[in-house]
């Protein structure tokens, strides 16, 4: 069987504990980096006062390797094995591995499920304010400037047809100032809601018109929501 986690975004309170009882008793444990997990789950036992059963493997599993390792995970699925896959700060699949996996389960009749958990997308939704009457989360924009203004003209045509648009993507710091200068050229009458570093102890959400968020300086995690 194989469970799908959500981990906390911010606060490892947030963990609930369904998914501790669910690691806990998993046979192999599928992580993006062992090196953040493993704190991450001892905390959690201490927490919870539930100690992982014996022989359990904590493995890497993260989007380089996921078609490599892929194999080997349906190889213990196939053997009944009971295989736990959990996020680094949110939900798989939501741009971090589990796709090839959920698919390659559909192909096979393998059973699966999925505990829902912290998700930075609804939590940024309601941090802006958002209607969530035509909400869109994209991933991560292109990085190359003439794909993001391409794409952003798409969004903003499509705002023309559906009422109430709301765009949700994640961004890096590095990358966040060239895009809210984009969003400043093309899309400059907008609402912008920043929101970085969610349930943590720095959590700040920046709301206003691109041009006047683009001098701002973002560190963390962040996600954004275009408001039309």
């Amino acid at each position: 069987m194989l469970t799908i986690i959500a981990s906390p975004i911010g606060s490892v309170e947030e963990t609930s504990l369904q998914v501790t009882k669910s690691l806990t008793s998993s046979d192999i444990i599928l992580c993006e980096d062992t090196r953040t997990f493993v704190p991450f789950y001892k905390r959690i036992q201490e927490l919870f006062k539930i100690n992982a059963h014996a022989n359990q493997k904590v493995l890497s599993y993260y989007k380089v390797n996921e078609f490599k390792e892929l194999p080997k995970v349906v190889a213990y699925l196939e053997e009944n094995k009971d295989v736990a896959l959990i996020s680094e700060a949110g939900t798989p699949l939501l741009s971090d591995p589990g796709r090839l996996l959920i698919e390659t389960c559909q192909k096979r009749g393998i059973a699966y499920t999925s505990i829902p958990g912290s998700s930075a997308i609804t939590n940024a939704g309601v941090l802006s304010g958002c209607r969530f009457e035509n909400f869109l989360f994209v991933g991560f924009l292109p990085k190359k400037s003439s794909q993001l203004e391409k794409q952003l003209l798409v969004y903003k045509n499509l705002a023309k047809t559906l009422k109430h648009l709301e765009i949700c993507f994640f961004e890096s710091p590095n990358r966040i100032q060239e895009t809210l200068n984009v969003l400043s050229a093309l899309l400059p009458e907008v609402t912008v809601c920043v929101c970085r570093e969610m349930n943590k102890k720095f959590e700040e959400v920046t709301i206003g018109l691109p041009k006047n968020l683009a001098n701002h300086t973002y560190k963390g995690e962040l996600t954004i929501i275009i408001i039309f």
